[in-house]
């Protein structure tokens, strides 16, 4: 997983780094050393409404009396923006969508594989800073169905200070999840 590698707190050799004079909280260097990750990890998801393809449409198949669930592909008219509701066992987190604008995002983003293009909004969760707590919450959003079949990108977004060249790398990885499932990254 990449989360241990984003928060990486030991030396070459195994060895913890030296906890910091200020703050006595330990830096995040990315493997290898040569990158800090700075703060935590947005991870921000699209998805479509149900009902949205067209293979089930004239189909008089149902699943428990019920049409079966039908993800189609992404387009801005399959967008869903209604509240997003996960768990289990009574204990359900609620999502809101959330436009480009109150996310601060940089705008859409174009699929090079389905040259699909992905508005800058979505459901977003900021993860909490560090490799345990980051896992334990990805853990959370798995079983309680964060990523479902509704899911059609997933981004998350980092950043990272090179002190050897003193810059600073924003970086975002791309999931793009097609309705047969199959998920192609970027």
């Amino acid at each position: 997983m990449f989360i241990p590698n984003l928060y990486n707190t030991k030396l070459y050799n195994d060895d913890p780094y030296p906890p910091n004079a200020d703050t006595s909280v330990s830096p995040y260097f990315l493997t290898g050393d040569a990158s800090l990750t700075m703060g935590a990890i947005r991870m921000r998801q699209i998805r479509v409404k149900n009902d949205t393809c067209t293979a089930l449409q004239n189909s008089n198949n149902t699943f428990n009396g019920s049409p079966p669930p039908c993800f189609g592909h992404y387009t801005n008219d399959n967008v869903d923006r209604e509240e997003l509701v996960v768990g289990s066992g009574g204990e359900n987190e609620r999502w809101l969508y959330q436009s480009g604008e109150e996310l601060e995002d940089d705008g859409p983003w174009q699929s090079s594989k389905t040259l699909a293009i992905y508005e800058s909004g979505g459901f977003a969760i900021t993860l909490p800073v560090g490799a345990d707590p980051a896992v334990t919450k990805l853990d959370e959003l798995k079983t309680s169905g964060w990523i479902d079949l509704g899911t059609r990108a997933l981004f998350l977004d980092v950043v990272n200070y090179c002190p050897n060249n003193d810059m600073f790398l924003s970086t975002r990885l791309t999931f793009e999840i097609l309705p047969s499932g199959v998920v192609e990254s970027r």
